[in-house]
């Protein structure tokens, strides 16, 4: 039976890629992907547009699965609370839709590092979503936890360039418990949402599953 998928972030770089998949997989019948921008007709895909994202999916009603790709930096967002207002409130928000319209699976992309109670801000506000969505108790929580995502960014981010390269020349070094921390591109993490939500759950795991570097690539190629 056709899955009524919701997903948001469909413009960011993993969500973009995320989304071609689902389009091309009809198993994903339809698609919904809020937006604040226009994205390229496909079919099976519903696209609202709004520049508010939730008031665009508010009318849709029934979701079986669904994909938060939502995210930002602190230097784009322009303040720390502005970043937790996305990155946070508005995933958060997001689940909250989706929990109430029946959503059995749903998947998120957080950070290596996600700690409610760290000292770190990023981290701190990544955990605390994590914390907030299991206390929705969806019937199944995927959480994604990649470390650098590498890609090329319609939007240059001189840190982040940066960063990838730094990572890349560490990535000798990078083995057991430093292996999370490997960079992953986004391809690679786009497969591996893809391919769980498509993986039936196996019998006694836990509700909540978390996705690490190890993890997301074994998922990617299976």
């Amino acid at each position: 039976m056709p899955l009524t998928t919701w997903i948001a972030g469909a413009t960011g770089l993993t969500g973009g890629i995320l989304l071609n998949r689902l389009i091309a997989d009809i198993q994903y019948q339809p698609v919904i992907a809020p937006t604040r921008r226009d994205l390229a007709p496909a079919p099976g895909l519903q696209n609202p547009v709004n520049p508010n994202i939730l008031d665009g999916i508010s009318p849709y009603t029934s979701c079986d699965h669904a994909f938060c790709c939502l995210g930002t930096t602190i230097k784009t967002a322009g303040s720390k609370p502005a970043f937790h207002a996305i990155d946070h409130d508005l995933c958060l928000d997001f689940a909250r839709l989706a929990h109430t319209s029946g959503c059995r699976h749903f998947l998120l992309i957080s950070a290596i590092g996600a700690n409610p109670g760290s000292r770190i801000f990023y981290n701190r506000t990544k955990g605390q979503l994590e914390q907030a969505l299991r206390q929705l108790s969806f019937p199944r929580l995927s959480i994604f936890q990649p470390s650098l995502l590498l890609g090329q960014r319609p939007q240059f981010r001189l840190l982040e360039e940066l960063g990838q390269k730094a990572v890349k020349l560490a990535n000798p070094i990078l083995h057991g418990p430093l292996s999370p921390y490997h960079p992953i591109p986004t391809a690679t993490l786009a497969a591996a949402m893809h391919h769980t939500a498509q993986t039936a759950p196996i019998p006694d795991q836990p509700v909540t599953r978390i996705y690490q570097y190890k993890q997301i690539i074994a998922h990617a190629s299976a």
